[in-house]
């Protein structure tokens, strides 16, 4: 009889879970919960519940998956994620996949930022490290 209660409490606690992340969003969600019902859920649910989620108002899922208040400042999260693909061989269309950003915004930071983008062959840039090519710069 005990674990029928048990069942239905968690029954009503994804219910409870569900719903908050539909209206709601992540991360909002969280704080609509009360902590008791959200430790019910089963990992593997919540799980599955917030990779389908949306995005709460006011808020923006950063490159890591982390969450900000406001807006993504798209020319730090581009050259963020620019500074671990040094050397590589990208299009402007790759990083706006990769970054979230529109093609307009990484033409931009392209254009702004001629010492980590540098022009390569056709419609590619090498990606570059500004401090790396300082000082092999002095070392000649």
């Amino acid at each position: 009889m005990e674990t029928e209660i048990k069942n239905d409490e968690i029954a009503e606690a994804i219910n409870i879970v569900t719903n908050a992340v539909a209206e709601h969003g992540a991360p909002v969600w969280v704080v609509k919960v009360p902590t008791r019902i959200r430790q019910l859920v089963p990992a593997n649910i919540k799980a599955g519940l917030l990779a389908t989620a949306k995005i709460s108002e006011g808020w923006a899922k950063d490159i890591d998956g982390s969450y900000i208040k406001g807006r993504l400042d798209y020319r730090s999260v581009i050259i963020t994620w620019a500074k671990d693909k040094v050397f590589q061989q990208v299009t402007v269309k790759e990083i706006a996949e990769a970054t979230g950003a529109s093609q307009n915004i990484v033409r931009d930071v392209i254009n702004d930022r001629p010492d980590i983008f540098r022009k390569s062959e056709g419609w590619t840039y090498e990606i570059r490290d500004p401090q790396a090519d300082r000082k092999a710069g002095q070392k000649k």
